[in-house]
């Protein structure tokens, strides 16, 4: 807007972007992130004047960031059309596929609002509550919940500071392929099994939907997650909870009694209106085991069409006749004060992390580095840190030991942390939220005789 590139919006739109960006000035945002004025103008200019343009980010970003970004391609005519759109980033397998199903506080599955529950509910047999969840985060707050159910995620692993939620429980349940810190304060942990040892399908960040089969036979007493719940649904007796009238028929859907992931992937097809597309193949699914399903199908992306005889695709809004609504995110602008001799602490995501998988494979780890930040070259010179020092991170919350890498991959004054490289960052070196905090720099303690 302050740079005058033409947008596409109407004129009650541009208001409202006009009074959420009123005191969001160049010269602030440079202010804020770090980025020259010089350089936010010429991206303003392109990101405006660009013919297509695909913006892609990671998951480190939070909902308002997102927001933002849909914000920015929609103001600019980017979306709807090939070769346009938003793309996240995700950090794990089937993470799409996930927010699909709704594994998410404030959604239902297919991403429809709380209150539009009344066909799932009729499915499930069920009366739906329109009133969200609780995120991860609230739920590990002490004296939240009484009991847990904990499946294919490590917040003590993460976050040491969960350990006092987990611990005031009465009860809790882990289901896990390890025996992971979080599962070592288990009442009860119950093995799944990992994608080798089941079938069923991923979710792609492009959307493409991909069965797979097991490699190898299921290890041990390990089982299905699917395989698990419907049991335990079952021995809780949550059939007895279906609303009993003349229409509801008997079925898995309302029973718990899956056989199969065939069932499942039909129920998905009913219950969920991206995955609709899928009801003419899951004959393939039924009837094609041991090759690949969905054989002669073609599923339209949103930059082109593509034949595929391993995988399906559902489509995104812009290709069925709707998009996105704007939304505008004031967002938390409020960075900490750095003082003198200080640096922006700022946590980063790696490809490769010493999370629960990769730190399992002896291949792999042997090739992880340990902890350490990334210092630029002008602040490492300033504080007389050399390449591969050993240093102490402190801040507010506390300090970590880690090796400094000098690089002009960080910006000067911003000092960059790896998440997960062998030092838990939440309530040691960050808050539980993992934000920005400003720390200073001192040589590591060398050990003594005697220590």
């Amino acid at each position: 807007v302050e740079e005058g590139v033409d947008l596409v919006v109407d004129k009650d739109a541009l208001r409202d972007l006009k009074r959420a960006s009123n005191g969001y000035s160049t010269a602030r945002a440079a202010t804020l992130t770090g980025v020259a004025t010089d350089a936010l103008r010429a991206a303003a200019q392109a990101l405006a004047q660009a013919s297509d343009a695909v913006i892609c980010f990671g998951s480190d970003l939070n909902a308002a960031g997102a927001q933002a970004l849909a914000n920015l391609l929609l103001a600019t005519n980017h979306v709807g059309r090939p070769d346009n759109g938003l793309v996240p980033l995700y950090r794990h397998n089937n993470a799409q596929g996930a927010q699909d199903m709704g594994v998410r506080p404030d959604r239902l599955p297919g991403y429809r609002d709380l209150d539009d529950g009344a066909t799932l509910g009729d499915t499930w047999g069920v009366a739906l509550s329109n009133a969200a969840g609780l995120a991860a985060a609230h739920m590990l707050t002490p004296g939240t919940l009484r009991a847990m159910i904990v499946m294919a995620t490590d917040p003590v692993g993460d976050d040491p500071g969960a350990r006092y939620a987990i611990q005031g429980l009465d009860f809790m349940v882990v289901q896990e392929l390890f025996m992971t810190p979080t599962a070592e304060l288990a009442d009860v942990v119950l093995p799944a099994t990992s994608w080798a040892e089941r079938d069923g399908t991923f979710t792609s960040t492009d959307r493409r939907i991909q069965y797979f089969s097991p490699a190898i036979r299921r290890l041990g007493q390990a089982r299905p997650d699917w395989e698990i719940l419907s049991e335990l649904a079952q021995r809780l007796r949550a059939h007895e909870d279906v609303a009993e009238t003349a229409h509801l028929r008997p079925s898995a859907t309302r029973d718990w009694t899956y056989v199969s992931v065939d069932q499942i992937m039909a129920e998905i097809a009913v219950t969920q209106p991206h995955y609709a597309g899928m009801r003419a193949t899951i004959p393939a699914i039924v009837s094609q085991r041991g090759r690949q399903p969905f054989e002669g199908v073609v599923g339209e992306g949103t930059a082109f069409k593509f034949s595929a005889a391993e995988d399906d695709q559902w489509p995104v809004a812009a290709e069925v006749g709707g998009l996105s609504q704007w939304e505008w995110i004031a967002g938390d602008t409020d960075m900490p004060a750095v003082g003198s001799g200080e640096l922006l602490l700022v946590p980063v995501r790696r490809l490769f992390d010493q999370g629960t998988l990769i730190s399992k494979a002896d291949l792999l780890r042997r090739r992880l580095p340990g902890p350490y930040v990334v210092m630029n070259p002008n602040d490492a010179a300033g504080l007389g840190v050399g390449d591969n020092e050993l240093v102490t991170v402190t801040t507010e919350h506390g300090s970590a030991e880690v090796d400094v890498h000098v690089s002009d991959a960080a910006p000067e004054g911003v000092l960059l942390i790896a998440d997960r490289m062998g030092a838990p960052l939440r309530g040691v070196v960050l808050d539980s939220a993992c934000r920005p905090a400003a720390a200073t720099i001192a040589p590591a303690r060398e050990m003594v005789v005697g220590d």
